[in-house]
């Protein structure tokens, strides 16, 4: 039995889709320009800057108080970086066009993500994007750091993308992600210890996996660094 659960360059068009067929997820090396990783990671870095300064004067405005308090920028508040994303999306959007059964569009709800170490809060739990949409989406995550060994990397669940799993949200939850929380003694049991995926990622890869795959941040005690990462859905 063949395990795709390894990287594949981004010119491998069969390859990525016999991964993506297999496991529900893919991890693709070189997926995207590295310079323009960097012009998206200044550009979050920029916007977390500046509400942060708001915040310590009170002249946040309210609409951003909920994406500062749990670490994400709206890519519209991003346009230039944005529209330059948008016009490397063509090999995911082929990837995308017989899953989705359609021309793919972008989710409005699309952000950079920044993962810090002591906000053990906004470290998302198991989750399945399907169950927070309510509908079939293909998910593009972009790490904007290198990951997954010193940084916060992202934990796949191989093959768990058939079914939708029964939330089990903690009474006090207040975000989306936190009400479709799965548990993650029911997420081992069902699908193993060996089904869970930890790749390590480089500054211009990017994994793609379906929005029923459940995936979660992995983060471990030995960690030392941030991370940030794009989170793109097609729809």
């Amino acid at each position: 039995m063949i395990d795709h659960r390894c990287a594949v360059a981004v010119d491998h068009d069969e390859a990525v889709a016999q991964s993506f067929a297999a496991g529900g997820a893919v991890h693709i090396r070189g997926a995207l320009d590295p310079a323009l990783i960097a012009d998206v990671h200044a550009a979050a870095d920029a916007v977390f800057r500046h509400w942060s300064e708001l915040a310590a004067t009170g002249l946040l405005p309210a609409e951003f108080e909920a994406p500062l308090k749990r670490r994400y920028v709206p890519l519209a508040q991003l346009p230039d970086v944005a529209e330059r994303l948008n016009a490397s999306l063509q090999p995911f959007r082929d990837l995308a066009l017989p899953y989705l059964g359609k021309e793919p569009e972008i989710e409005p709800n699309s952000h950079v993500r920044s993962i810090v170490l002591e906000r053990a809060d906004a470290h998302l739990p198991f989750h399945q994007d399907q169950t927070i949409l309510g509908c079939r989406l293909l998910n593009i995550w972009i790490p904007l750091d290198p990951c997954g060994r010193d940084a916060p990397g992202l934990e796949v669940v191989w093959e768990s993308w058939r079914e939708l799993l029964q939330p089990a949200p903690a009474e006090d939850a207040r975000f989306p992600v936190e009400r479709v929380r799965l548990d993650p003694a029911t997420v081992v049991g069902r699908y193993g210890e060996d089904a869970c995926w930890r790749p390590e990622f480089r500054v211009g890869d990017a994994m793609v996996f379906a929005g029923a795959t459940i995936h979660r941040t992995y983060v471990t005690p030995h960690m030392t660094a941030n991370r940030m990462s794009v989170e793109i859905r097609l729809i």
